[in-house]
């Protein structure tokens, strides 16, 4: 089997402040594989997400590690990302971003620039590949001088409101001439409180500047997809999310 590194900016959007750090995903590796040319580096689970992991220095004092906050697993400082970590605890702790830069953990080979997203908010894309059995569906907008701003910025916004009939993993991909960006809510969305219902914000982007967001939906949960611009402020227009899971989803 062919393991491929998929090199990211990880940004953290606590209070619409972002940190941004270079490293690399782990994808079809276990916990604390190794999966870096440094071996002292191993992957960690990232903790709302079942299918993405970070490449990340190990030999860390289990007791600089602190539990991560309820609801949405956030952390106090900009400066940490919420994984697994079961030799240090079983519930999930907020580990270092400078643990996991690229130059403590650098890939064993290069492949094409990718970026994910872990904040609370905000995205990069490639070519999008949907698995042979997915059903898709899609949900298209604008995004206008008209509609609202994240607080504390001049980023327009829309959501889009999900209705899930089947659980399972489900990835949304957007289609536009903006440099977009998504996050996912759960049970609620307060533009005032981010992290309240926040479940995810890890985006990976091509080079069209087209976010990807991939997350677990349960049936019978109702969900909140954020769409916004990654960098740019006053951007205005049109766009497309597409999904593409088990089954159809009602996006309004």
């Amino acid at each position: 089997m062919v393991s491929i590194s998929i090199h990211y900016s990880i940004f953290i959007l606590l209070s619409l402040t972002v940190v941004n750090i270079n490293g690399q995903t782990c994808h079809g590796k276990s916990q604390y594989d190794l999966c870096s040319s440094n071996n002292e580096c191993g992957c960690l689970q990232l903790s709302l997400s079942n299918n993405v992991g970070i490449c990340a220095i190990l030999d860390l004092s289990c007791s600089r590690l602190q539990p991560c906050q309820a609801p949405g697993d956030t952390c106090e400082t900009t400066d940490h990302v919420c994984v697994r970590h079961p030799r240090c605890n079983s519930s999930p702790l907020c580990y270092p971003l400078s643990m996991i830069d690229q130059r403590l953990c650098p890939p064993f080979s290069t492949f094409s620039p990718s970026t994910i997203t872990t904040p609370t908010f905000l995205p990069t894309l490639i070519t999008t590949e949907f698995a042979p059995m997915s059903i898709l569906s899609n949900y298209s907008n604008a995004l206008t001088i008209n509609s609202a701003t994240l607080p504390g910025s001049k980023k327009y916004y829309k959501t889009i409101n999900i209705i899930v009939n089947t659980s399972g993993l489900y990835t949304f991909t957007s289609r536009s001439n903006m440099d977009t960006f998504a996050a996912l809510f759960m049970d609620g969305f307060d533009p005032l409180k981010i992290s309240l219902y926040l479940v995810s914000s890890i985006n990976t982007f091509d080079s069209n500047r087209q976010f990807k967001l991939s997350h677990n939906l349960k049936a019978g949960t109702p969900y909140t997809l954020l769409v916004t611009t990654h960098y740019s402020e006053g951007q205005t227009g049109e766009f497309t999310v597409i999904a593409s899971g088990p089954d159809h989803l009602r996006l309004f």
